[in-house]
C-alpha cells in the first residue's frame, strides 16, 4: 500500500471516529434525558397519587356530612310536620265546634219557627241567614 491510500484511510477512520463520538454524545444526551424525564414522571406520579388519595379522603368526609345533614334535615322534617299536624288538629277542632254551635243555633231555631205562623217563619228565617252571612 502507499502512503496516499493510508493517509486516505487513515482519514476515513478518523472522520469514522468522530462521527462515532458524535453518535455516542447523543446516546448519552438521550439517555441522561430519559433519566430526567423518568424522574419528572415518577414526581408528578407521587403528586398525583397525593391528590387522588386527597380526594377521596374528601369523598369520603363530604358523604359523612351528607349522611349527618340528611339525618339533621330528616328529623327537622318530621317536627314541623308533626307540629303542622297539631295546628292542623287544634283548627279542626275549632271548627268543629264552631260548626256545633251553628248547627244547635239552627236547631233551636227551627224548633222556635214551627211553634209561629208561616209569614213570622219566613221572616225569622230571612233574619237568621242575614245574620249567620254576617258570622262568616
Amino acid at each position: 500500500m502507499n502512503e496516499q491510500v493510508i493517509k486516505e484511510l487513515l482519514e476515513q477512520l478518523k472522520q469514522n471516529l468522530k462521527k462515532m463520538e458524535s453518535a455516542r454524545e447523543q446516546v448519552e444526551k438521550t439517555v441522561n434525558a430519559y433519566e430526567a424525564l423518568k424522574e419528572d414522571v415518577r414526581h408528578y406520579t407521587e403528586e398525583l397519587s397525593f391528590i387522588v388519595q386527597n380526594t377521596r379522603t374528601m369523598i369520603s368526609q363530604l358523604e359523612e356530612i351528607k349522611e349527618k345533614f340528611l339525618g339533621d334535615v330528616s328529623v327537622t322534617i318530621i317536627e314541623e310536620i308533626k307540629a303542622a299536624v297539631r295546628i292542623i288538629t287544634e283548627q279542626t277542632n275549632a271548627l268543629s265546634s264552631q260548626v256545633s254551635s251553628v248547627y244547635d243555633l239552627v236547631d233551636s231555631r227551627s224548633q222556635a219557627i214551627n211553634s209561629i205562623s208561616i209569614i213570622d217563619q219566613m221572616r225569622l228565617i230571612q233574619y237568621w241567614v242575614v245574620s249567620l252571612l254576617n258570622l262568616t
